[in-house]
């Protein structure tokens, strides 16, 4: 009997770190994936459908640097559907296989050489619905679109997160698409990120309209974030609504100067009760 409990024991002891092994193919968690339900990573990259500094397009590279930020959430910028630009690829797809994000969301702003042209969303997390908000023009220039996601976090708890692009032209038509995504969100008291390159710099009509409404996640933070090799102008943001509800908890440009034109944008909040 004691040559069996003494059988069973080591039986169990080689399964205990099998059992606690990754599977095959698999990767650990990092450590800045560990936070709490209620602590989020959020991202912003315009990434030039994967265009380069140096005029390769590689959407593994946009991988790597997203992967590296740790983030839950990304909104994206520029990003390419099945057009001839780009092989016919369906890039949010493709990232999200890449980074192993279950959930991703693609709103287009336009039509594009075969295919489309437009913002993605990248979650950890499940996402509930999506919405892609056409965004008006008062003056002629590029369709613009805001792509909303309602995302379920661990601890059932939910935000929207909208991901835009902003008329790098005409200030008018800025404004009007400010005044569009203003008024969606302003009588909304669920916690709300809106993330995106808005083609705007701080201290400008369009930047000064937003902050009546949103709270800039990243308010006294230098850095610029275009162009990608060396930043002159910050034009990517991240802002939040109701202000009480969230807490920012770090934000940060990443120095990357390769994989795209903009540089991502890095900001943890905490979601308050």
């Amino acid at each position: 009997m004691r040559c069996i409990h003494r059988l069973l024991l080591a039986v169990l002891l080689v399964m205990v770190p099998l059992a606690l092994a990754p599977l095959p193919g698999s990767a650990a968690p990092q450590d800045n994936q560990r936070v709490g339900p209620s602590t989020l990573v959020v991202l912003t990259y315009n990434i030039r459908h994967g265009q380069g500094t140096d005029g390769q397009v590689d959407l593994k590279r946009i991988a790597e640097v997203i992967e590296a930020s740790g983030a839950h959430v990304v909104a994206l910028q520029e990003v390419d559907n099945e057009t001839a630009r780009t092989d016919g690829v369906d890039q949010a797809r493709v990232l999200a296989e890449l980074l192993h994000m279950d959930h991703h969301a693609f709103g287009p702003a336009i039509d594009f050489q075969g295919g489309q042209y437009g913002n993605a969303i990248l979650s950890r997390y499940r996402i509930d619905e999506t919405e892609n908000i056409r965004l008006p023009q008062v003056n002629a220039g590029e369709a613009r679109a805001a792509l909303t996601a309602r995302i379920r976090l661990p601890d059932d708890r939910t935000f929207t997160l909208v991901a835009t692009h902003l008329d790098h032209r005409d200030e008018a038509n800025r404004l009007a698409q400010i005044d569009r995504i203003n008024r969606r969100f302003s009588d909304d008291a669920r916690p709300v990120i809106l993330a995106g390159d808005m083609n705007a710099e701080p201290g400008t009509r369009e930047l000064v309209t937003l902050t009546e409404h949103w709270e800039r996640a990243c308010e006294d933070d230098p850095a610029f974030t275009a162009p990608a090799e060396a930043p002159t102008v910050r034009i990517d943001y991240i802002f939040v609504r109701p202000a009480d509800r969230w807490e920012v908890r770090d934000a940060t440009v990443i120095e990357e100067p390769l994989a795209s034109d903009h540089r991502p944008l890095r900001v943890t909040l905490q979601l308050r009760n």
